[in-house]
């Protein structure tokens, strides 16, 4: 009987501790899907977090770098390793025991009383028995109680939250469930932007085609992706385009400030050397930005300059009018690069985006190193076809011109778009002339055929080389020079040489030989200059004995001076071919004219030479000259002497009072040892007066009159009746002193009043003012001694001059007396 009871007793004992371990399981369960579900939503919020920042940054222009992104991954995979310890090994390696289990049963029923725990007890402790220490009836029945009362209680509600734990594990995995979906179905279409191993075998598994492209970007998977470490960017929102305008160019535009040309497909620009370049970003999101977002959008320009570090320019912003300001999307930015001289490369970021790479390639620019220019002038100049390498072409109207012009590099762009062949020249505002190549390397160059300078314009030739860069087209001038008018010039010693009487009047006897100087000039050449004289009241007379004509062998000079002609009054004719005579007239008037005649023709409409005679002509007023008679000439001269002496006589007087003067200080000085006031202003007064003896004597007045005396006794030769030459002579002495007297620098009345200037000096000292006393007193009795030697040689001549003249008279009146009787002899 007691063995049947005790069996019972242990078969529900053993029931009871049966449904302690389905709950111990249940527990373990629990901890595991609790677990999971922790580890899952950490992992969901990690990668959201992580991917959301990264987003973020990206959208700020840039994005977390690999390096980043891998210790990134580092780190949590440490904490994910750490956390899997944390809440699924360590609550699945921690020990639930029997006595823990009914611990907790009877926490959650008190109505035990320890029963259960005190049966799990002293059911384990009757293995060791020890019948001298316990009551084994009594510990059956504490089993037995214990296992009756916990057989009716539910042992499972001790696992609380159970519900709560396996829903959220439901969420959660749901999730993630929804998570793996969406990059499953983003991987069978975008594959191919998955890198490396990974990619090939998803592609393997979801059997995708190869290269095939992502049409709508997950950003799960890329974050995911970007998350694990791999290579991947974000889909860029932002999307930037350059824009470069190369300058179009007209034949005739002056300068060159932009100079270059773009090549799209190898994503390069190549600019002339010095050349600026001005290009234009389009920055364009594909969302709609708000104006604040405009606002704080900048460009920046990646500079790298011959493979040097890059340099960061931020770029001016454009703005933009009309339809291009409602664009919600778009902002506009430009830069120019200034004087370029090396090679460099750049691109543009802006928000998320970044534009491809562009170099730019510096050239020089296509130039003229030489234009050489060949003259072929018209028939009428008579001169022989020039060379010349200059950039102007100046040539007479009429002159045939060829060009060729030698260029720094080949310039093989033979056509433009429009159809213009390089190079071409143009002139004014004609159309280009396409140039002809001389050599097979192109860079030498002729015009076809040689055109016509009719006027002055400019011209300009065009180059482009095979990269479409141009030279700068800088105006050249072509100078046509047109006929001015011809110029003569008409100069003799004689011009001035007027007698007493009529100052406008220049007195000729038949005897003159006057010399003539003459100079003609023409812009192109002389044809031919005359001189022409007539006798008042009748026609010209060409003097056949001066006429010069040019052409044939000799060309046609641009200047000419005749300066050793001499006109010869006793050949010069009248109108009708007669010799000049004045035997039956004191006196004619007689008009002398120069002439030239350039060898200009002038030119038709139709370009062709007009074959008249002549051309631009040139002269001057007529000199007017009176042809008289030797007696006269000879009176007139003997009136000019005498006027001359009484000038002279007044002169030698006021050197006489400039003398005493000078003495008188000196005896002063010598007296008081200085000059007082009143000498002083005398000696300043005899200064002033020895300055008036200086002019009038010298070259102002008296020597000059005696020098044109003296001519006009050459000229006419006066004494031809006299071999003993007596008036020559005595106008040389008279010149001579008169010199000495006043002509130089040197002379006696000059070195005087050079004297009295150091006298009235304030710097002087007063030995120096006595020294200069002395010596203006030593050259005034130079000049009073040559005073009177002038005149005694006046006095000589009057006296002769007396007898001339009543010889003269009585001459002039046996001819009137014979003239009456012829006269009485003719009735």
């Amino acid at each position: 009987m007691t063995t049947n009871r005790g069996n019972q007793i242990s078969l529900e004992l053993g029931n009871i501790k049966a449904r302690l371990s389905r709950v111990r399981r249940k527990i373990r369960t629990l901890f595991l899907v609790d677990g999971l579900r922790k580890l899952m939503f950490i992992f969901i919020i990690v990668i959201a977090g992580f991917c959301g920042l990264d987003y973020l940054v990206h959208g700020l222009q840039s994005s977390f770098p690999q390096a980043i992104r891998l210790i990134n991954l580092s780190f949590w995979t440490v904490a994910f390793m750490v956390l899997v310890g944390r809440f699924i090994i360590y609550p699945a390696s921690k020990r639930i025991t029997d006595d823990d289990l009914a611990l907790k049963v009877e926490k959650k029923f008190p109505q035990l009383r320890d029963s259960l725990i005190s049966a799990i007890q002293f059911e384990r402790a009757i293995a060791s028995f020890d019948p001298s220490l316990e009551s084994k009836q009594l510990m059956d029945r504490v089993i037995a109680d214990g296992a009756k009362e916990a057989g009716n209680i539910p042992l499972g509600q001790i696992v609380r939250a159970q519900g709560k734990v396996v829903s959220k594990f439901i969420i959660v995995i749901a999730l993630f469930t929804g998570y793996c979906y969406l990059l499953v179905e983003d991987l069978k279409v975008g594959a191919a932007e998955v890198p490396g191993a990974f990619v090939e075998s998803v592609s393997r598994q979801l059997d995708l085609p190869e290269g095939a492209q992502q049409t709508n970007p997950n950003y799960t998977r890329i974050g995911l992706l970007r998350f694990l470490g791999f290579d991947v960017e974000w889909p860029r929102e932002t999307f930037i385009s350059l824009k470069f305008e190369p300058p179009v160019r007209t034949a005739g535009e002056r300068g060159q400030v932009e100079n270059f040309s773009v090549d799209e497909e190898n994503r390069k620009v190549i600019c002339a050397q010095g050349s600026r370049l001005r290009f234009e970003v389009e920055v364009r999101s594909v969302r709609a930005l708000s104006n604040s977002a405009k606002r704080r959008t900048e460009a920046t320009l990646h500079v790298s300059i011959e493979g040097k570090e890059e340099e960061l320019i931020s770029m001016q912003r454009v703005e933009r009018e009309g339809a291009y300001a409602a664009e919600k999307n778009t902002l506009w930015f430009e830069y120019r690069f200034e004087s370029l001289l090396s090679d460099r490369s750049f691109y543009v970021t802006s928000r998320d985006g970044i534009s491809e790479e562009w170099n730019i390639e510096i050239l020089p620019p296509p130039r003229l190193d030489s234009v050489v220019v060949t003259y072929e002038f018209a028939p009428y100049l008579e001169r022989e076809a020039e060379t010349r390498e200059n950039w102007t072409i100046a040539a007479p109207i009429g002159t045939r011109v060829s060009l060729q012009v030698v260029t720094n590099k080949p310039i093989t762009k033979e056509k433009s778009p429009a159809g213009l062949g390089f190079p071409n020249i143009s002139f004014g505002d004609d159309g280009p002339i396409e140039l002809e190549p001389l050599n097979a390397e192109r860079t030498k160059f002729a015009l076809r055929e040689p055109f016509t300078v009719w006027e002055s314009e400019e011209y300009f030739i065009a180059l482009v080389d095979e990269y479409g860069l141009q030279n700068s087209r800088e105006p050249h001038s072509i100078v046509a020079s047109r006929d001015e008018a011809p110029r003569i010039n008409l100069s003799e010693c004689y011009f001035g040489e007027t007698l007493p009487g009529d100052s406008t009047v220049i007195y000729l006897t038949q005897r003159a030989r006057v010399p003539l100087t003459i100079s003609a000039s023409d812009d192109l050449g002389i044809k031919i200059v005359n001189l022409f004289t007539r006798r008042e009241g009748e026609a010209e007379v060409r003097i056949e004995e001066f006429t010069h004509t040019f052409g044939g062998e000799v060309k046609f000079p641009t200047e000419l001076i005749v300066d050793d002609f001499v006109l010869r009054a006793g050949r010069l004719v009248d109108d009708q071919g007669r010799p000049l005579s004045i035997l039956d007239e004191d006196r004619m008037t007689l008009y002398l004219r120069p002439e030239v005649t350039d060898n200009f023709l002038p030119f038709d409409e139709a370009g062709q030479a007009d074959q008249r005679e002549g051309g631009g002509k040139a002269t001057i007023d007529p000199v007017r000259y009176v042809i008289t008679t030797n007696e006269e000439a000879l009176s007139r001269v003997w009136e000019a002497i005498m006027s001359l002496k009484e000038t002279i006589v007044e002169l030698s007087s006021q050197e006489d009072h400039v003398y005493e003067v000078v003495q008188a200080a000196r005896g002063v000085f010598d007296e008081k040892g200085a000059i007082v006031d009143e000498d002083y202003i005398s000696v300043r007064n005899a200064r002033s007066t020895q300055g008036h003896i200086v002019r009038r004597a010298g070259n102002d007045y008296a020597l000059k009159r005696f020098e044109s005396i003296q001519r006009i006794y050459d000229y006419n030769d006066l004494e031809f009746d006299d071999p003993d030459r007596t008036a020559t002579k005595r106008l040389t002495l008279l010149i001579e002193k008169l010199t000495q007297l006043a002509g130089t620098e040197e002379s006696c009345a000059v070195k005087a009043y050079d004297f009295l200037r150091d006298v009235l000096s304030s710097k002087s000292t007063q030995s120096e003012v006595d020294l200069a006393l002395i010596e203006a007193e030593k050259e005034l009795v130079k000049s009073k001694n040559l005073f009177a030697a002038i005149l005694d040689l006046l006095d000589e001549w009057q006296s002769f001059g007396e007898i001339e003249q009543l010889l003269r008279e009585i001459i002039r009146s046996q001819r009137a007396v014979n003239q009456r009787i012829q006269e009485m002899r003719g009735r």
